[in-house]
């Protein structure tokens, strides 16, 4: 971050009590859609999760960045394209800072409910996406970077934000148009 932040962090304990006490910090990037007054934006986000007793006075940094050098079939993944029919091949850089337990990639969906998501272990680089998994129209892959203690994509690939401590940083491509006339 260009800027450090510094707060009091207040909390309460949680209900039962003998629950560890969590602290979630988070920016949230808004990204616009398409230029103009009446902007939509998507959003990514880095985040981090621990337990209170581990601050001890530290600040908190993130634990992972976001991937970086997005591409969309061996093209820039940040600018706007219209897909062609067939397999897409997305590629990128591991973060600058921080090693992934794990990827998740969402496609499909702008706000990212109910699009697909495909989980990778930490050394991945790329993800062949299957024809007809983008739907038609416009939508943006978001490709979190995760760091989870304890994660294994291997005996539980859908768990990858249930470990603490734990930190994501998010990668959003450009606006990918799918033409109905491919699928």
């Amino acid at each position: 971050m260009a800027e450090d932040v510094q707060t009091t962090l207040v909390y309460g304990n949680p209900y039962p009590s003998n629950r560890d006490v969590l602290v979630r910090a988070f920016v949230s990037l808004r990204i616009p859609r398409a230029p103009g007054a009446n902007q939509f934006f998507t959003t990514g986000s880095i985040a981090w999760v621990d337990r209170v007793a581990n601050l001890s006075g530290r600040p908190i940094r993130p634990l992972v960045q976001p991937p970086r050098a997005l591409t969309v079939d061996g093209a820039d993944g940040y600018l706007p394209r219209t897909l062609t029919s067939g397999p897409q091949v997305i590629s990128w850089q591991a973060p600058a800072d921080g090693v992934p337990d794990g990827y998740v990639v969402s496609l499909g969906a702008s706000s990212r409910e109910g699009g697909a998501r495909i989980y990778l272990a930490g050394d991945a680089t790329s993800v062949v996406i299957p024809p007809d998994l983008l739907p038609p129209g416009t939508s943006f892959l978001h490709i979190d970077a995760i760091r989870s203690e304890g994660y294994a994509r291997s005996g539980q690939p859908m768990t990858a934000y249930d470990h603490v401590p734990r930190g994501s940083a998010t990668a959003v491509s450009g606006a990918l148009t799918v033409p109905n006339a491919i699928h």
